[in-house]
């Protein structure tokens, strides 16, 4: 269903969860107007789990176009089909609105003006790393976005360095597919959804399965992890 928002009286309104049931016939659209900015992709298989990345292009950027550096899981239909995609987004520009639905005279100065009315379409980049089994839950460490960790459906997580498929990506060149596995954990009883870096103690993570086991891991002068031999449950 077209909504028509220069003409449109009350037939919008917010959707509230329990308070408000869509008639039959009904879609759910977005208001353009409520958005800065808004990009969609379509991807090859549905990912129910990502992660952005921390990067040097500076803090509280606010001037367009953006980039962004993401990573993400996929949930193939095959096992052997799923990937860990290491994205780069970029020409990012703000959402196009017309001149009487702007904030203020000021934004419509700022680089909306280069596209001279025309659409920009962003770039979307990526590097796609093999991976067994769906993936449940994808991590960066906030200290090191180069290492990312994975909950697999198949009961375990394993931890890998994605560090030189975000370099091709930042400065192009070869791109790499294979991301070598540094640390593998299979003492949890069943697959999990809960996994997360610390962001005080640089490496430590956790993770939780639905056997209801809690692990710590611990980083180690070796270049890999150690978890707690006591799980909590």
């Amino acid at each position: 269903m077209e909504i028509d928002y220069e003409n449109a009286t009350n037939d919008i309104r917010t959707f509230v969860p329990g308070l408000y049931k869509p008639k039959k016939g009904e879609e759910m659209v977005h208001d353009p107007t409520a958005y800065h900015m808004l990009h969609s992709i379509r991807p090859e298989w549905p990912c129910l789990s990502f992660d952005f990345l921390s990067d040097k292009l500076g803090t509280n950027r606010t001037r367009y176009p953006h980039t962004v550096f993401a990573v993400s899981g996929t949930q193939a239909a095959k096992g052997n089909s799923n990937k860990i995609q290491v994205i780069k987004f970029s020409d990012l520009y703000k959402t196009q609105r017309k001149a009487d639905q702007s904030d203020d005279d000021s934004e419509s100065m700022d680089s909306d003006a280069s596209m001279n009315g025309r659409d920009i379409n962003p770039i979307l980049e990526h590097v796609d790393i093999p991976h067994d089994g769906c993936i449940n839950r994808i991590r960066s460490m906030p200290q090191n976005p180069g290492i990312v960790a994975t909950w697999s459906e198949l009961g375990y997580f394993s931890i890998r360095n994605v560090s030189k498929q975000i370099e091709a990506l930042e400065k192009g060149g070869y791109r790499n597919n294979k991301a070598d596995v540094v640390y593998k954990f299979k003492r949890h009883l069943e697959e999990g959804f809960a996994m997360d870096f610390s962001k005080v103690c640089p490496g430590n993570f956790v993770t939780g399965c639905c056997g209801n086991l809690i692990f710590i891991h611990t980083p180690t002068e070796a270049s890999t992890w150690i978890a707690n031999e006591n799980p909590s449950a």
